[in-house]
């Protein structure tokens, strides 16, 4: 009987540990797989707790949608999951591409200030995935992955976690508000600094004049950048810092002026730093090897140059010599070297004022000048070469100036196409956003009316973009502008603002006759979308004009967008219903509008 009992009591403890085991692990699963509350409040907050933790996102991010430069990409992986990405384009074309890759339950806009850095800073091409269950991605459950094909042939790697920012390379990022006179530095910055809790800090700039070296303190050389546009926005330089025991560390500082007052003088800046990978007077000492800079500025595809002007000694990196096709024997490092090997035409428009901003701060700390360097071969490349004083004697004279080269060589076809690329939109044809504002202020100035403008928003983009593509997308936007083009005048400006948005002037051009150029746009569209074959072009107008120069162009402007948003509001449902029923017939798929991004 006990033997009984005993037996029942361990069977019954054996089952119900086995039931709360498996029960916990189901639990756990859907828990550590499936943490929606975790997941919503994060994404919720993103762009917020992003820009409050990193103030220098904001503009940055403003400065890129402006230019139409960040974007929203979908795809749709094998086992039809839609997948979303942030892409963010460099500066100017490149082939380098950084992937970003987020951690447990964030998300790809999470990863901004790494994004920045590859961005802003070194000039890439940016994807930030949002990857299966996070962001805006679907998926049945969270899925970590680290490698993604991002072009033919072409890998990149980053961890599912910001060790750029966390690890060795020490990045930090800093915020500085001259209105204020504050100066933010993040958790790295902190750590760096040597206090015991890595955190976000501000300091006062009175506070953190009082931490640079003696040496540093006393330097002015950023003074007529920060005061004077003329001098330019772009910031870098090394400085020795206390940390809170008492030592100097040495960092690489970067940075940009964000905003200007009506006088010129900075309002904000913002931009990096890390530890100084160099030994500080021994240049023989300054490789990539033992300096990140270096490793940066080579894969960027800049050379470095470190000139003392006391003794016209000079450090050429090996990427600056190997862009001319010199070793460091061929290339002595003495300033005449240098300049026996500028173009006869252009030794003067860059020699005098190099020397002129080494011998007095009069002339400001920092030069931009453009010339030719003679190749090994004896052919010659186009060098945009930048300069920045970072140290003066007492008597102002300069004792070190560090700069750049970029090889900027190109035919001149290609000269023709970048100009026609700042012109034009690329992907439409159309002009660009930057033709149009220099348009606008061209018939501004002179006062032409009698003005009409018709402003363009295609409904829908967004949808064809989700569900077909942005091929399919791109096709429309480029639908859209050749039925604009073909509805004006050749006097006429058609531009793309970015995005769906289109507008055209129209000069010299009364309110009838505008009128009568509006109708023509419907029927042509009209015409267009009355074709089953073919994915409806559905966009609103609004037209606004001026007889009189009484009313600035920029109001006519806004007038137009105002009328364009009231046909917008009344006709969206009806839009996105029959874009909606078009994709339905033709992709297979079942589309839902009632989501708030449409």
């Amino acid at each position: 009987m006990t033997t009984r009992r005993i037996t029942r009591t361990i069977a019954l403890f054996v089952l119900l540990l086995t039931a709360a085991v498996i029960g916990g692990s189901f639990y756990m699963l859907g828990f550590s797989l499936r943490p929606e509350e975790t997941m919503r409040a994060k994404n919720a907050t993103a762009y917020e707790y992003m820009y409050a933790e990193y103030p220098f996102l904001h503009p940055w991010t403003d400065s890129l949608e402006r230019a139409g430069a960040l974007r929203d990409t979908v795809i749709v992986d094998p086992q039809g999951v839609r997948l979303h990405a942030l892409y963010a384009a460099a500066p100017e074309p490149t082939d380098r591409t950084a992937v970003i890759v987020h951690g447990y339950t964030d998300c790809a806009v999470r990863m901004l200030m790494i994004g920045y850095l590859y961005n802003h800073d070194l000039r890439y091409n940016v994807l930030l995935p949002d990857l299966h269950y996070h962001g805006r991605s679907e998926g049945r459950a969270i899925r970590i992955a680290g490698q993604f094909e991002i072009a033919p042939g072409t890998m990149a790697y980053l961890p599912p976690v910001s060790t750029v920012s966390k690890g060795q390379a020490q990045i930090c990022f800093w915020n500085c508000s001259l209105e204020k006179r504050t100066l933010w530095v993040d958790a790295n910055g902190s750590r760096l600094l040597g206090y015991a809790e890595a955190i976000p800090r501000v300091f006062n700039l009175d506070e953190w004049k009082e931490r640079l070296h003696p040496e540093e303190g006393t330097d002015c050389r950023y003074q007529l950048i920060i005061e004077q546009p003329l001098f330019g926005d772009e910031l870098t330089d090394d400085l020795r810092v206390r940390k809170e025991d008492g030592s100097y560390v040495k960092i690489w500082v970067r940075g940009s002026i964000l905003s200007r007052d009506a006088d010129g003088h900075a309002v904000s800046m913002s931009g990096t730093w890390q530890p100084f990978g160099f030994v500080e007077e021994r240049h023989e000492q300054r490789t990539p090897e033992n300096g990140s800079l270096l490793s940066a500025l080579n894969a960027a595809g800049d050379g470095l140059w470190d000139w003392n002007p006391i003794t016209d000694e000079v450090y050429y990196s090996p990427r600056w010599l190997s862009m001319l096709g010199y070793t460091a024997e061929q290339f002595p490092g003495r300033l005449e070297t240098w300049k026996e090997k500028i173009h006869p035409d252009d030794l003067k428009k860059i020699v005098e004022p190099q020397r002129k901003l080494a011998d007095s701060p009069k002339y400001g700390d920092t030069f931009e000048c453009t010339y030719r360097l003679k190749r090994l071969d004896g052919s010659y490349a186009w060098i945009l070469g930048r300069g920045y004083v970072t140290h003066r004697d007492a008597k102002g004279r300069a004792t070190r100036i560090v700069g750049l080269h970029t090889n900027i060589t190109a035919s001149q076809a290609d000269r023709d196409y970048f100009e026609k690329l700042a012109q034009n939109d690329a992907l439409t044809g159309l002009h660009s956003r930057t033709y149009f504002d220099i348009k606008l202020a061209n018939i501004e100035n002179k006062g032409i009316r009698p003005l009409c403008v018709i402003s363009c928003d295609v409904n829908g983009l967004k949808l064809a973009n989700d569900y077909m593509g942005h091929l399919v997308g791109d096709k429309l936007l480029q639908t859209v502008a050749a039925l604009c083009k073909e509805s004006v005048r050749t006097s006429d400006c058609v531009a793309r603002m970015g995005g769906d948005e289109i507008v055209i002037l129209l000069p010299t051009c009364p309110r009838e006759a505008g009128e009568e150029i509006l109708a023509k746009l419907r029927r042509n569209f009209d015409r267009h979308n009355a074709c089953s074959d073919q994915m409806p072009a559905l966009v609103s107008f609004g037209l606004a004009c001026a007889e009189s120069a009484d009313i600035p162009a920029s109001a006519i402007l806004v007038e137009a967008d105002r009328e364009m948003l009231k046909e917008k509001r009344s006709h969206r449902k009806a839009a996105h219903e029959r874009i909606k029923q078009w994709i339905e017939q033709n992709m297979d798929v079942v589309v839902s509008i009632e989501d708030d991004r449409y």
